[in-house]
């Protein structure tokens, strides 16, 4: 009974945890800025790559104005998350500033960004 009492003690107190997942961390964002399209009706597509360690079995989400579509793709040795996003006019603004951020198993970390108007490039025949 009382080995019981020491392994409830031990556990409330985080010894013998199973855990053995670290936080995450992040050391990069690309692209930064982030295009988006000054045009009505225009949209952008693309992919930020996120670089650091213990990403692995991440998931990404954000507080900025685009939409992350689909799943992250975490890379074997889980240093690099890929999530692709869709961003439009004309809700952004130059400048804003919006945060990536990676929940793991381990934790959550976060990334700062912002967001660049642009127009698009004339298609030429």
């Amino acid at each position: 009974m009382a080995s019981l009492r020491w392994l409830a003690v031990g556990m409330l107190l985080g010894c013998g945890s199973s855990s053995s997942t670290p936080p995450p961390t992040l050391s990069s964002v690309c692209p930064k800025p982030v295009q988006a399209p000054t045009l009505l009706g225009q949209t952008f597509t693309g992919t930020f790559v996120l670089r650091g360690s213990a990403l692995a079995e991440a998931s990404v989400i954000t507080d900025g104005p685009l939409l992350l579509e689909g799943e992250a793709r975490v890379n074997a040795s889980g240093t690099q998350v890929e999530q692709d996003y869709r961003i439009g006019c004309c809700a952004p603004r130059e400048g804003q500033a919006f945060t990536l951020t990676v929940r793991t198993g381990g934790g959550e970390a976060s990334i700062a960004d912002s967001v660049t108007l642009t127009v698009p490039p004339a298609c030429t025949p």
